[in-house]
C-alpha cells in the first residue's frame, strides 16, 4: 500500500545520494556483492535512472548487473515496531540485501515491493542496504529484449537497435521510484479493494474488502464528508463490507470528488492501525458505440505518454509531473494511456485529484510470439509473468477512479495464428480480478481490412487501435486518413462489434523545421495530419476516444529510423509547445493564447503529504 503517515504508520524517506558499482563481465570473478560498499563507486541520485547520470557510454548503455548501496538507520522511537522496506519500483529485477542477508527479489520493473525486517532489528544503528539490480531481458521477461531479429515480426521491427530492445523506447534502469521505510503495529492493513456498483441520485452503492495481517477482530471506515461509518468482522485476515451512503457526490472527470476513508483495524477494542484512503464513487462500462463514466458518455481526448526526462529517464520527478498535468489541462486533454508500463503512484493520485481518466497498461509491449512459438516451456514462463505482472498492477491502483480501464499490453502479435489463444486467455484469467472496469490490448493497426479479423481481440471489451495513415505507411499523403481510417473503423465494428479508441496516432516533427506546404517531418505537417484524425474520431460513431502519440518527444535507442528521441511529441522533451500544440488546444478547446488554464475541480485531500 502507498506509504502514509498516520496516528499509527510512521515513514522514513530513504531516497537521496546511493553509491553503485557496475558489473561488466556477468561470468567473470567479481568482489562486488552484498557485504560491503565496494572502492571505487559512482554516485547516483534516486530516484532516476542510471544510464544519463554518467558521462561514460558503457555506463549510459548497460544492460547487465549494478549494485546500489547506502547506510540506513532505524529511527530509535521505532523500537518494538513492525518494520518493512518499500521500492517504488526497480527496473528490471532486484534482489534485496540488508547487512549481507537476502530479504528477497522482485521483477518486472514498474510495480512496488516491499519486505519486513526482522523483528529483532537494532534501531538507531547503521545497517548495510545492498540492492542488485539487473535489466537484462530475454524472450520471456515482460517486456521482452534480445529477441533475435530472425524472429520476425515486431522483433524485426529496426534490427540493430542499440540497446537490443525491440521496442521504440529507451530501456533505463535503476531505482526509479521512492524507496521508503515504512513503520506500522503488529497488525496492520496490507491491502483494500473499494468497488463502486452503482452511483445516482446523491447514493452510492458497492462493496469494500480488506486484508490484515496479524491479531484483529473488526474493521471500521469512517468517511466524515458523508457522516458515515462502516464496519465488518475479521475473519481469518479478511473483511468484506457493502455499503449505501448517501449524499455522494460522484467523481467526474474534470470535477475530482474524493472523499477520505480513515480505515482502522480494531483488536481488543483498540486502534492497531489506521490508514487513509483517498476515494472516489464513479462507475464505468462500455454500453454499445458508447465509454459511460457515471452512465453518461464520455469522449476520451488526450495522449499515450511517456515517463521520460532528460538525466533523470524515468524516475519519479514531482515538477515535471505537475508541469504535464498542467499541460495537459491547458490543452484540453481529460485522459491518457500509461503507455508503455505503469506510471508512478503520484501520477495515479494526481489524476485521481485533477479529474484525468487514465487507460491503464502493463509493460507488456510489442510482445513477440515469434519468439516464443516454437518453445512451449519459454512461452508458459511468458505468459505467467505477462499474467502476474497484469494482477499486480491491477491490485495496486484499483482504489483509483481515475482508472477507467486497463489495458494488459500495447501492439503484441496478436495474430490469431501466432497467438494460438494466448490473449484471450489472459483477459478470461485477469478479468475477474475487477469486474468494475473494462478491458482491452491495444492492437497496431492491421495491413488490410481483410486482416481485421485475424486480431485476436474477441475478449477485449473495447478496441483499442494504434494507427498511422500518412506516416509508416501512404508517406505524405494526408488526404488518404479519411478514406483509411472509414474503412478499418467500420470493419472493426463489424467484426467485433465493440467502441473504438483510437489509442496512438502522429508523426515525427522536428522543432522549427517549417515547410509553406506541409511535408514529412515539418510543424505543418504534425498539424495536417492531428487535425484530420482528430477531426475523423469525433465525428465516428464507433469511436469514443483520439489519443496522440505523444505529449512529448522522448528518449529511444539508436538505429537509423530516429534521431537520439522519437519526434512525435506535441511539446518538446524539455515540455516546449510546437505548432501542433496549439492547434490541438483550439480543436478541444476553441481557445487560443496560452494564460487561461482551466481551473480544475478537487476535493480538500490535495495538499496531503506522502510522508513527513
Amino acid at each position: 500500500m502507498f506509504p502514509v503517515v498516520s496516528e499509527t504508520r510512521d515513514c522514513h524517506s530513504l531516497d537521496g545520494i546511493w553509491k553503485v558499482a557496475y558489473v561488466f563481465d556477468e561470468d567473470g570473478p567479481s568482489d562486488i556483492g552484498p557485504d560491503a560498499i565496494p572502492a571505487g563507486c559512482d554516485e547516483v541520485a534516486v530516484p532516476a535512472s542510471l544510464n544519463e547520470q554518467s558521462t561514460d557510454r558503457r555506463k549510459y548503455l548497460h544492460m547487465g548487473t549494478v549494485w546500489y548501496y547506502r547506510w540506513l538507520r532505524i529511527p530509535p522511537s521505532w523500537q518494538g515496531q513492525r518494520i518493512s522496506l518499500r521500492f517504488g519500483s526497480v527496473n528490471y529485477r532486484a534482489e534485496v540485501f540488508l547487512n549481507g542477508s537476502s530479504l528477497g527479489s522482485h521483477e518486472t520493473g514498474y510495480t512496488p515491493f516491499a519486505f519486513d525486517l526482522a523483528n529483532d532489528i537494532a534501531v538507531g544503528r547503521e545497517h548495510l542496504l545492498a540492492v542488485r539490480v539487473d535489466n537484462r531481458l530475454s524472450i520471456d521477461t515482460i517486456p521482452q529484449g534480445n529477441v533475435p531479429a530472425s524472429a520476425g515480426g515486431v522483433a524485426g521491427w529496426r534490427v540493430g537497435n542499440l540497446p537490443n530492445v525491440h521496442y521504440d523506447f529507451f530501456p533505463f534502469t535503476g531505482i526509479h521510484r521512492p524507496v521508503t521505510l515504512v513503520a506500522t503495529g503488529p497488525s496492520r492493513l496490507d491491502k483494500t479493494f473499494w468497488s463502486c456498483t452503482r452511483v445516482a441520485d446523491g447514493r452510492a452503492e458497492g462493496s469494500a474488502q480488506f486484508y490484515v495481517s496479524g491479531p484483529a477482530e473488526k474493521i471500521e471506515a469512517r468517511i466524515e464528508d458523508l457522516d458515515a461509518s462502516l464496519s465488518a468482522t475479521v475473519v481469518d485476515g479478511v473483511a468484506t463490507l457493502d455499503f449505501a451512503l448517501e449524499g455522494v457526490i460522484p467523481w467526474q472527470p474534470g470535477a475530482a470528488q474524493l472523499y477520505r476513508i480513515d480505515i482502522r483495524v480494531i483488536h481488543n477494542g483498540q486502534v492497531v492501525d489506521h490508514y487513509p484512503l483517498d476515494y472516489g464513487f464513479r462507475t464505468v462500462r462500455i454500453a454499445g458505440q458508447q465509454f459511460l463514466v457515471n452512465e453518461q458518455p464520455v469522449f476520451l481526448r488526450g495522449f499515450g505518454r511517456h515517463e521520460d526526462l532528460a538525466v533523470i529517464g524515468k524516475g519519479e520527478n514531482l515538477p515535471f509531473m505537475v508541469k504535464d498535468y498542467n499541460l495537459m489541462r491547458w490543452i484540453g486533454a481529460n485522459s491518457f494511456r500509461t503507455s508503455h508500463y505503469p506510471y508512478s503512484e503520484e501520477q495515479m493520485r494526481m489524476a485521481d485529484r485533477q479529474g484525468i481518466m487514465v487507460i491503464d497498461e502493463t509493460a507488456a509491449n510489442t510482445i513477440s510470439m515469434n519468439a516464443v512459438k516454437d518453445d512451449p516451456q519459454a512461452r508458459a514462463r511468458l505468459y505467467q509473468r505477462h499474467r502476474d505482472h497484469c494482477q499486480a498492477l491491477i491490485e495496486r491502483d484499483y482504489n483509483y477512479a481515475s482508472v477507467v480501464a486497463w489495458s494488459l499490453g500495447n501492439e503484441c502479435e496478436m495474430q490469431r495464428s501466432l497467438s494460438q489463444g494466448y490473449f484471450n486467455d489472459l483477459l478470461r484469467s485477469c478479468k475477474p480480478l475487477d469486474p468494475t472496469r473494462p478491458f482491452t490490448l491495444v492492437s497496431m493497426a492491421s495491413g488490410s481490412v481483410e486482416g481485421i479479423a485475424d486480431i485476436e481481440a474477441d475478449e477485449c471489451d473495447f478496441i483499442g487501435y494504434n494507427v498511422y495513415p500518412s506516416w509508416y505507411f501512404d508517406q505524405g499523403k494526408p488526404e488518404v486518413i479519411q478514406g483509411w481510417l472509414e474503412a478499418h473503423c467500420q470493419g472493426l465494428w463489424e467484426h467485433f462489434g465493440k467502441p473504438i479508441i483510437l489509442a496512438e496516432f502522429g508523426a515525427d516533427t522536428v522543432p522549427g523545421l517549417h515547410s509553406e506546404y506541409s511535408l514529412m517531418w515539418t510543424e505543418e505537417y504534425q498539424i495536417e495530419v492531428l487535425r484530420r484524425i482528430i477531426t475523423f474520431a469525433e465525428q465516428c460513431p464507433q469511436c469514443f476516444g483520439a489519443h496522440i502519440w505523444n505529449l512529448a518527444d522522448f528518449k529511444v535507442g539508436q538505429h537509423t529510423g530516429r534521431i537520439v528521441v522519437n519526434w512525435k511529441g506535441v511539446f518538446t522533451r524539455d515540455r516546449s509547445p510546437k505548432a501542433a500544440a496549439h492547434e490541438v488546444r483550439l480543436l478541444w478547446t476553441g481557445r487560443k493564447g496560452m494564460d487561461d488554464i482551466p481551473a480544475f475541480a478537487n476535493s480538500h485531500t490535495l495538499g496531503q503529504a506522502r510522508y513527513t
